[in-house]
């Protein structure tokens, strides 16, 4: 070896290889990758769930606006049975007394 060669083999810094992780680390580190994919699984359910609700709250409320319209319809039909039921009794009324003439 020469001089030169013996004196950067000298100056040489040796990089020891990193250590391996522990068996306690790697299981930490699986359960924690674990419950990563299981809260981004949460949050997708979650999300899919407030959509569900979302389409819930708008078919609920175009059943109200419709059950709204039935009952107006409703009234409404009310008050024609109550005059045609006036008329009604005015006309029983009338023919009562033509045939008592």
């Amino acid at each position: 070896m020469t001089a030169v060669a013996s004196e950067a083999v000298r100056r040489a810094v040796i990089l020891p290889f990193p250590p391996r992780p522990s068996a306690e680390r790697q299981r930490l580190a699986l359960a924690l990758a674990g419950l990563e994919q299981a809260l981004a699984e949460q949050r997708e359910a979650v999300a899919a769930w407030r959509s569900a609700l979302a389409d819930a709250r708008a078919a609920v409320s175009g059943l109200q606006d419709g059950l709204h319209g039935q009952a107006r319809a409703l009234d409404a039909l009310a008050g024609q049975l109550g005059r045609l039921g006036a008329h009604s009794r005015r006309l029983q009324d009338w023919a009562g007394t033509a045939a008592r003439c």
